[in-house]
């Protein structure tokens, strides 16, 4: 509930096993969504008048670090679009960046009585299983378009970084707005890009 945003469903988390158990159920709810991506690409590859080896995949903020994953995992996949993808998300998860998770996060921190870096400290083996760093390496940088927001507040600059080397430095666009800011120009008409 915490990572979809909504935080009145979400748990009020007490314990430290509540708190794996909530951000292991936002784990297992990113892998089905990786599956659900790799069982589309079975269907596509039946299809008559749809060329499989030209299959790409796009997506935009968390739905960004999910492309990430799935194109990592899966070589069927021969190009990606990844617009302001979130990495080190045990970072953005314990420093409560997104929002609308901050109330949830904050809630947790208080209840487990953990600083941020504590809390970063305990999801971070649990996060890391989805991170898309650890996916990138086996990724050909020349089928990657990376598009970042250069005032970036969910996700920091060196992460940022790391994510661009470990993805061997693909193409990148830098839109010079914060990322709900560039989300909203990269998603619409707004920036005028139809």
């Amino acid at each position: 509930e915490i990572f979809n945003g909504d935080v009145e469903r979400a748990p009020i988390m007490t314990s430290e096993v509540e708190l794996h158990q909530g951000v292991q159920r936002c784990v297992i709810r990113f892998r089905h969504v990786v599956i659900a991506i790799r069982r589309l690409i079975d269907w596509a590859e039946t299809v008559d008048e749809i060329d499989a080896a030209r299959i790409g995949v796009v997506g935009f903020s968390l739905g960004a670090t999910v492309a990430n994953v799935a194109m990592g995992v899966d070589a069927r996949i021969a190009a990606g679009a990844f617009v302001l993808p979130s990495t080190k998300l045990h970072e953005i998860f314990a420093y409560g960046r997104v929002p609308h998770w901050k109330e949830s996060i904050d809630r947790a921190r208080a209840n487990l009585q953990l600083t941020p870096d504590e809390l970063a400290q305990k999801v971070e083996p649990i996060l890391r299983s989805i991170d898309p760093i650890h996916f990138s390496k086996s990724i050909d940088s020349t089928k990657v378009l990376l598009i970042e927001a250069a005032q970036d507040s969910y996700v920091p600059a060196q992460a940022r970084q790391l994510h661009w080397e470990a993805l061997g430095r693909p193409r990148l666009i830098r839109i010079d707005y914060d990322h709900k800011v560039a989300f909203l120009l990269s998603m619409t008409f707004l920036s005028r890009n139809f």
